[in-house]
């Protein structure tokens, strides 16, 4: 399809968000980060100079979605990473999380599903810092191919949720931009982090090498931008609420009555599920639900009830899901769900109905004769087994059960005296080294 004037116009032309990282371009890479040619300061389109190719079909015309995020190449070790630049006056707290996720004892943590912190850069003269995240894509991509993948996603969010309330860390803006998952297992090729179908040298698409249930991968929470992370002695907080993207939050309709933003994370995930698993968002072209969660609309009913007293809390979601979860048959967990259609999402016809469900059937019957398990954990096993912890966020009870070693729930608060970057080693914190291996993107 030909491109008007203008669209031509705007591959050459760099935006506003795009012209902050051309600016700091020499200065990144003094510091190991090499961004896209576009942004080299003496950037020359290669449309414009090569005949053979054309505009908007380039590496070097891919723009950025968002102008505080860009993609990088870490030099000394050619991974492919992400850079967010933060404002310290919007957004106080986000790298003290990052940071007091990524220390010692809650970095090794199962339950810890912060992304990654690779380092912590300072721009000299300027309110920003710069932090350095693997690149990530969305949780959602490719299509889960079970009803179990599908729970799978849910069960490690549900997971890392109450991590963070028990370390008093509401995220007070869960939505599903901020949920990635690592791919890596799943593509043979890198892909581009604006468009994970792409393989990373533009040669094509990306093909899938194998489904979640045979690797199950890992996700991901993202953007603390909105977070806050409170001190035991003013648990339970009560505060005006911050308000986000869901809308739909209760609380927000009175702003200024102070309220504890640990209801609303519940709330907010709730719906999520709601939204994104079965009912769809009426507002969205492609976002209609999918066939196959409809059991999980009484949980979900449970966690977005209207006074956020009586929602349950994280972990009693937690467990409850468990318990939905135990009680499906392995005909359900390997089914397949299926987005609804309309607006942008595909109706496929009869035909590619029953291939494409007769391919799914075939490999599930492989799975099965290989033992591939349909979940890669037991609910059951889940269900009957007892908590670390014992703890409730909202009331700020962090007592463990017996048996569990007492770990440091103190908030970070300071950042390094260095003027420029704070790396981080696999195992400590605020020392210089070698980062520790990718696993996502703000």
């Amino acid at each position: 399809m030909s491109q008007s004037n203008s669209e031509r116009a705007g591959f050459a032309k760099l935006g506003k968000g795009e012209q902050y990282w051309r600016d700091r371009y020499q200065w990144l890479l003094e510091r190991g980060y090499r961004l896209r040619t576009r942004y080299h300061p003496d950037w020359v389109p290669s449309w414009q100079t090569d005949p053979n190719l054309s505009e908007g079909l380039t590496e070097d015309s891919e723009t950025l979605p968002f102008g505080r995020l860009i993609d990088a190449i870490r030099e000394v070790d050619d991974s492919y990473v992400i850079l967010k630049r933060i404002s310290r006056k919007d957004s106080p707290e986000e790298v003290n999380i990052f940071q007091y996720f990524t220390q010692e004892p809650q970095r090794s943590d199962p339950r810890n599903h912060v992304a990654d912190l690779l380092e912590v850069l300072h721009p000299p003269d300027e309110e920003n810092d710069i932090i350095v995240l693997p690149v990530l894509r969305p949780y959602d991509s490719p299509e889960f191919d079970t009803v179990g993948e599908g729970l799978d996603f849910i069960r490690q969010t549900f997971q890392g949720l109450c991590f963070l309330h028990d370390h008093r860390v509401a995220h007070r803006d869960i939505r599903s931009e901020n949920f990635l998952l690592d791919g890596k297992d799943l593509y043979s090729d890198r892909t581009r982090a604006w468009d994970p179908n792409i393989k990373y040298d533009f040669t094509g698409p990306a093909p899938l090498k194998q489904t979640r249930t045979t690797c199950w991968p890992k996700y991901y929470i993202i953007d603390f931008g909105f977070s806050k992370q409170y001190l035991e002695e003013n648990m339970p907080p009560s505060e005006t609420p911050k308000f986000a993207t869901d809308q739909t939050v209760p609380e927000f309709r009175h702003r200024d009555v102070p309220c504890n933003p640990f209801p609303i994370d519940v709330y907010t995930f709730g719906n999520l599920i709601r939204v994104d698993f079965i009912d769809g968002d009426p507002t969205s072209n492609m976002q209609h639900g999918r066939k196959g969660f409809e059991f999980l609309r009484p949980l979900v009913e449970a966690m977005t009830e209207e006074e956020p007293s009586k929602r349950p809390t994280m972990l009693e979601s937690l467990e409850r899901f468990d318990d939905i979860a135990s009680k499906l048959s392995q005909l359900k967990l390997r089914s397949r769900p299926v987005r609804i259609p309309g607006g942008g999402v595909h109706r496929p016809n009869s035909i590619e109905q029953i291939r494409v469900t007769t391919a799914h059937w075939a490999r599930k019957a492989k799975f099965v004769l290989k033992g591939v398990p349909a979940l890669p954990f037991d609910p059951l096993r889940l269900k009957a087994a007892p908590r670390a912890r014992i703890g409730d966020a909202d009331q700020g009870n962090d007592k463990l059960k017996p048996g569990v070693e007492e770990q440091s729930t103190k908030p970070i608060t300071d950042q390094s005296d260095s003027p420029e970057a704070t790396t981080f080693k696999l195992g400590g914190s605020n020392t210089s080294g070698e980062p520790p291996a990718p696993v996502s993107s703000s």
